[in-house]
């Protein structure tokens, strides 16, 4: 069996290595911004104030910042198939924000409050749940939120209220194209769509004359993807023979696999969940069918 990933990732280690530093860029930034506060702070003779002595300031109208706590939130998938592989990212996020709370009193004296709430993978969910988070429980600024499906959704939403909406764990290429019109988001994994375009750009150089097949899921991710390897590739070195889509809900992927071998593919690129990725490379050694697979990084983990 061959298989290739996009980034040459040691397993689930390297994702959750990432999502620390998620954290920690978020730490800093709060820290910084505290700095600039206490500058701020300080009287014309430059007497301390109580910022500057280590104090909380008081705030001004910002939500989610009081004298004692830093409320953020994220929206991710806790539950069914996609918690059971993705939410352990933002525990580890949580995990970091409790060591700072607990050794280092949290941020400028105030605690951080990290707020997350179940998006079960759904577009609608997630919405609810983002409305929650800004306009209930008042969060200064979304965090790591989570889900390729459902965040998407609440893109709009949140830049037209003004709520930062940082390090996004999503790969649709939405978030990152469009800086004027929502600036308000900033996307922290790789891409989709350029990911699919670095694939199609290493099938040309490296296996010229390979029929490709690109399995993908019926979604957001998986157009950018497909959209992607088209611009990567050299149509005078290489050829899509199949474009095999799924629902995020199916239970099985025999037909696309099977409409994959029977195109004559000789290479397969996919940015599938690990579990639908699993089931593809299962069902292709059982038809005997053996080709180069090529894997998004979120399939990091050895199989």
């Amino acid at each position: 069996m061959k298989i290739r990933y996009a980034l040459p990732l040691p397993g689930k280690a390297s994702a959750l290595l990432a999502v620390l530093v998620l954290a920690c860029v978020v730490v800093i930034g709060l820290a910084v911004a505290c700095g600039e506060e206490e500058e701020e702070t300080a009287t014309p003779g430059g007497t301390p104030t109580p910022a500057a002595t280590g104090t909380p300031a008081t705030t001004g109208e910002a939500p989610g910042i009081t004298d004692t706590e830093i409320i953020l939130g994220a929206d991710c998938p806790l539950s069914g198939a996609m918690g059971a592989v993705y939410a352990t990212i933002p525990q580890t996020v949580e995990a970091y924000f409790d060591y700072i709370n607990d050794t280092q009193g949290g941020v400028c004296g105030r605690k951080i409050v990290y707020k997350v709430e179940d998006n079960q993978d759904d577009p609608a969910k997630a919405m609810e749940v983002v409305r929650k988070l800004v306009e209930q429980d008042k969060v200064f600024a979304m965090v790591g939120s989570l889900g390729d499906s459902p965040h998407p959704a609440t893109w709009d939403y949140l830049n037209e209220n003004g709520v930062p909406d940082i390090l996004v764990s999503v790969g649709s290429h939405m978030f990152g194209d469009d800086p004027e019109g929502h600036p308000w988001t900033v996307q922290m994994i790789p891409s989709n769509k350029i990911e699919g375009v670095f694939f199609g750009e290493y099938i040309s150089e490296n296996l010229p004359g390979k029929k490709v097949a690109v399995f993908i899921p019926n979604i957001m991710q998986g157009a950018d993807h497909l959209q992607g390897v088209k611009d990567g590739l050299d149509p005078d070195k290489n050829e899509i023979v199949s474009e095999q889509s799924y629902e995020v809900s199916a239970v099985t992927i025999s037909s696309q696999v099977n409409n994959m071998k029977n195109s004559g593919a000789e290479v397969v690129t996919t940015v599938a969940s690990p579990g639908f990725t699993a089931q593809a490379i299962k069902q292709a050694d059982r038809l005997g069918w053996h080709p180069q697979w090529i894997l998004s990084y979120i399939n990091s983990d050895e199989m």
